[in-house]
């Protein structure tokens, strides 16, 4: 090959580079005042090799007017202080398009420190220029982005400030440092957020002794399962003055992309009053079940009291009509032994008498002591309770007694809840004139506990009501006859205080009532709320 091919060939990749890199070279030699571009330089500025003279005059015609100076400063000051330059700038084409380059350039100098030519080349950084724009433009976005949606979060934490519930975050440290609290701690708990903020005091400080191992098991069984976000059941916490509060916590666990727990959010909401009203519904139920149960201990009382009249009257009449004759022996053994029996009788009935106040009693003393125990126990007291009245009403009792699980419970609440079950079962009846009104009580094992269901022959609850009868005050029951409380406290009962569920659904012309109990092994047996139940 010779050597003008072998140019040629040079020549043609090289341009196919520049084209490529979107870069141009240019010349200008101060001797012959003579400005040369290659190819590279012509593709960026859109001009014909074959008709365009390039002059740096002609090539200021294309730098945006904007920068024109800047540019022959820059050039003008590379010469000056004999250096090199490097400058960004906008160029106009013909057809109206900004593009951006950047331009590097070498002076070269004589002997005599004149210069004698200039090198530059010439790179298209429109893309480039274009992305960094764009980026810029995201950067704008994202930061009013940030800026509103932090004013929104600002928002949202002074309702904080002024609400019943305190927000906490603490990190996942070996001190549970906290970063931040809201200004309601101090309505709520009595402390500064800066006890907090500056360790003077530790939340877990604050939360009742008794409590806080239950909190920090339910905390560390959240993290063992990776959850995200948990309630911890209603606990104790002590305000700064030593009074006693109940809270209700709910926690958000915060975790880095690599599944790492690195903060918690705490959302924690003063449920005192709360607690207060539930203990007076408790309360007023109760005092509501009062007329009932002394009208059962009325017909309990009717049959044993009947039989003393009846013996007491017997042994009158037998000796005002002088049957025995007291001087025979044989008369004497008989009257002694009639007198004995019947007195034995009497004794009898007093003891029937007084196991029915104990019943009754029992059930009123306030308990705050649980036990583990077969459901069977509580249900059976219960109809001991109602078997008088049950008996007077013709209401055939069923009971298929199936479970073997013992269960953490609070027996005198559960014979509430079955009481007032029974004896809502027992007004159905009367006020729909049921005929051949039966209850069937079952218990049975289910896999984690045990189920009880009381259900009647009384015609169900239509589903719109069905959807109301744990309501407070709500009473399908007429006026006069229901305070709307019996039920709604049964619930709470058996899904607050034991952990479990309570529901109602119509079966066989009938509504049965659901109640599952778990058994819970970790559970200690003393109660956990001593005051709440206090009567």
């Amino acid at each position: 090959m010779d050597y003008k091919k072998r140019f040629e060939k040079l020549q043609e990749q090289f341009n196919l580079g520049q084209k490529i890199a979107n870069i141009g070279i240019w010349s200008l030699d101060y001797e012959t005042d003579r400005l040369e571009w290659t190819e590279g330089v012509h593709q960026i500025f859109r001009t014909d090799p074959q008709t365009f003279k390039p002059t740096f005059e002609a090539f200021l015609q294309f730098v945006h007017p904007e920068d024109r100076e800047k540019l022959k400063k820059a050039y003008s000051n590379s010469i000056k202080e004999k250096r090199d330059y490097l400058v960004e700038h906008r160029v106009v084409l013909a057809d109206g398009e900004i593009k951006f380059v950047q331009e590097r350039c070498q002076n070269f100098f004589n002997d005599n420190g004149n210069i004698i030519r200039s090198i530059g080349t010439v790179l298209d950084i429109s893309i480039q220029k274009g992305l960094e724009n764009e980026i810029l433009r995201i950067n704008r976005e994202l930061e009013k982005k940030v800026a509103k949606r932090t004013s929104e979060q600002n928002i949202l934490l002074s309702l904080f400030d002024k609400g019943d519930s305190i927000l906490f975050k603490w990190k996942n440290d070996a001190t549970w440092s906290i970063v931040h609290v809201s200004d309601s701690i101090n309505d709520i708990l009595g402390y500064d957020k800066e006890d907090f903020l500056t360790d003077n005091i530790t939340y877990a400080e604050c939360i009742y002794k008794d409590d806080l191992e239950q909190v920090m098991k339910e905390l560390s069984t959240a993290m063992e399962k990776r959850k995200e976000y948990f309630e911890h059941k209603p606990y104790r916490v002590y305000t700064k003055d030593g009074d006693i509060k109940w809270v209700h916590d709910r926690t958000v666990i915060v975790r880095d992309n690599d599944g790492n727990i690195i903060n918690f959010v705490g959302y924690i909401t003063d449920i005192t009053g709360i607690k207060e009203k539930d203990k007076q519904l408790l309360q007023q139920s109760r005092l509501a079940q009062m007329g009932e149960m002394i009208s059962m201990i009325a017909h309990q009382w009717r049959q044993p009291l009947g039989a003393i009249a009846a013996t007491s009257l017997d042994l009158q009449f037998k000796f005002e009509l002088q049957e025995y004759d007291l001087s025979n022996k044989i008369e004497q053994d008989k009257c002694f032994s009639y007198i004995k029996k019947s007195l034995e009788n009497i004794d009898g009935f007093v003891q029937n008498l007084t196991t029915t106040i104990d019943d009754f009693r029992n059930f009123y003393r306030p308990n705050k002591t649980s036990t583990t125990a077969l459901i069977n126990a509580p249900v059976k007291k219960a109809l001991n309770i109602v078997k008088a009245t049950y008996i007077a009403n013709s209401i055939e009792i069923v009971e298929k007694y199936g479970c073997k699980n013992r269960v953490l419970m609070y027996e005198n609440e559960l014979m509430q809840v079955i009481l007032n079950i029974l004896k809502n079962a027992q007004d159905n009846f009367k006020e729909k004139s049921i005929k051949n009104p039966q209850v069937v009580i079952k218990t049975f094992d289910i896999n984690d506990g045990i189920r009880l269901e009381i259900s009647d022959n009384g015609g169900g609850i239509c589903e719109d009501m069905m959807q109301k009868v744990f309501d407070p005050y709500f009473s399908t029951k007429s006026e006069k006859n229901g305070t709307g409380l019996g039920l709604y406290m049964s619930k709470t009962i058996i899904e607050a205080h034991h952990e479990g569920k309570l529901w109602a659904e119509n079966r066989d012309n009938g509504v049965c009532f659901c109640i599952d109990l778990f058994r819970i092994q970790d559970r200690v047996e003393k109660c956990k709320y001593e005051e709440e139940l206090t009567v």
